[in-house]
């Protein structure tokens, strides 16, 4: 992680923890998980080229795994608002 945001790797090293014991990647989540809450009418993604394309609209077409929402709400449960808000990261 970036020298900015290092202060974050505890909360993501549990939630990369929790996702291993479900034999999943943030990147398998993600795009899934956002795209099916209810408030989400739409997901605007960059790539890198067709490749990551791909995969990306391969991801949406999944649905979140079952029991995501508990195990995110574990994972960042008390976190510090520098964590979660992109305004205080800096740089």
């Amino acid at each position: 992680l970036p020298a900015r945001v290092a202060h974050a790797r505890p909360v993501l090293q549990r939630l990369w923890d929790e996702l291993a014991r479900i034999g999943k990647r943030p990147v398998d989540v993600a795009l899934p998980f956002v795209a099916g809450l209810p408030a989400v009418s739409s997901v605007v993604i960059g790539v890198d080229g067709p490749e990551q394309l791909r995969d990306n609209v391969c991801r949406l077409a999944d649905a979140a795994p079952a029991g995501l929402e508990p195990l995110l709400a574990r994972s960042f449960a008390d976190v510090d608002r520098r964590v979660v808000d992109p305004s205080t990261w800096g740089g």
